[in-house]
């Protein structure tokens, strides 16, 4: 991929979720130290990227991932001429404590990530397609489901809570009904909460019944 010649900044607002998307190309523009009352998961696409977080400095790769928590200061920049592209999702303290509960049934604390950075190819790909979904105008259904799974799936491989996820049982009605659901609501669309309110299972439950 080509890596582009000028400088740009797109902001999103997904008003089905309520969260905000961020896509950027950056080279001479720097982040001054600042914090955010939301979470950030930032995909660097291209080029190299450095931040200072906890009075560190750090460097993120193309394909690197930076997870940071709400009010935890931070910079961001270019480490070189060529800048650096990526993607961010701005999670509310909100939309955490929901995927909490659907990864274990029940209230938890909010999570923390207790890693600033890595690089595990399951991570950037699975921002990346939820990034696109949700900036692409994809399905209700579509942009709740990869959102959930996301937000879940970086929580339980790198949050500092001790989680217990519900064990997944065979549920072959409610993924038939749900299948039927789903084509009856083609054109009109579901979300992922309305499609599992009609089948009696949480969301990301039924995400994973589906999947398996």
């Amino acid at each position: 991929m080509t890596m582009p010649t000028q400088e740009w900044s797109r902001i999103w607002h997904h008003a089905q979720l309520d969260v905000r998307l961020l896509h950027a190309f950056h080279v001479q523009h720097a982040y001054a130290r600042h914090s955010h009352d939301y979470y950030v998961i930032c995909l660097i696409e291209q080029g190299r990227q450095s931040f200072t977080h906890k009075g560190g400095k750090q460097y993120t790769p193309p394909g690197g991932v930076i997870l940071i928590n709400p009010e935890e200061m931070h910079t961001g920049e270019a480490t070189d001429a060529h800048g650096f592209q990526m993607r961010s999702l701005y999670p509310t303290a909100a939309h955490m404590q929901t995927a909490v509960a659907e990864l274990t049934g029940r209230a938890q604390p909010l999570p923390f990530f207790k890693t600033v950075r890595v690089d595990h190819e399951w991570a950037r790909t699975s921002i990346l397609n939820a990034h696109r979904a949700l900036v692409e105008g994809v399905s209700e259904l579509e942009a709740e489901s990869r959102f959930i799974w996301t937000l879940t799936q970086l929580i339980k491989h790198y949050a500092d809570l001790r989680l217990s996820e519900r064990r997944l049982g065979k549920e072959p009605k409610a993924i038939q009904q749900a299948r039927q659901i789903i084509e009856e609501c083609f054109d009109q669309g579901i979300s992922l909460t309305q499609l599992a309110d009609q089948v009696a299972l949480s969301p990301y439950y039924l995400l994973r019944a589906f999947r398996a």
